[in-house]
């Protein structure tokens, strides 16, 4: 049985505006610089929230858990998504964890399939076992809230691209009914 966790957006370099107020709450910009790169994420009380530019709007980025079946453990791999606006044709889809110390690749689309409902999906192409001497599973089992970076970067067939950073957060605390319900002891 899978579970995906879903987590929304942040900012993007193409950046747009961001909304006042999102699902009612207030947003508030958050601006950081990391390895020189500098980016704003958008936030409320209760977490990331979705960002769009002219073409896109990211929102869909989390953990696909599954539970231990037979012999293996439970393990996750990582789900990417987004929603193209007008006729913007995506020629390639690229996914990173944007993390503190270098980028890690995690989807290469070089065909990506737009469905009829105009999205994209991809997902990592390695997935990680959840055990504490992974270290792709290392924010699963650090104490404190965790929080991860993505960056995705989206060709068009025009020659131009949109780059978004998106933060994604992970309280231990609301988290643990997963972890139970998937056999994970931390």
């Amino acid at each position: 049985m899978a579970l995906a966790l879903c987590c929304a957006t942040a900012s993007a370099q193409t950046q747009t505006q961001a909304p006042a107020n999102f699902e009612g709450q207030p947003v508030q910009t958050l601006t950081a610089t990391l390895r020189g790169t500098t980016f704003s994420l958008h936030a409320t009380d209760s977490g990331y929230i979705p960002e769009s530019t002219d073409r896109l709007t990211f929102d869909n980025a989390g953990p696909e858990m599954e539970k231990a079946t037979g012999d293996r453990g439970p393990r996750y791999r990582w789900g990417f998504g987004f929603a193209l606006k007008g006729d913007a044709k995506p020629v390639r889809v690229r996914v990173e964890d944007f993390g503190k110390d270098a980028d890690t690749l995690l989807v290469d689309d070089t065909a990506p399939v737009i469905d009829a409902g105009h999205r994209w999906s991809g997902r990592a192409a390695t997935e990680c076992d959840i055990v504490p001497t992974a270290p792709c599973a290392a924010w699963i089992f650090d104490k404190g809230l965790q929080t991860l970076i993505f960056r995705l970067t989206v060709d068009f067939d025009d020659g131009t691209n949109q780059v978004l950073y998106q933060g994604a957060a992970f309280n231990p605390d609301t988290m643990q009914p997963v972890w139970s319900f998937l056999g994970v002891k931390r």
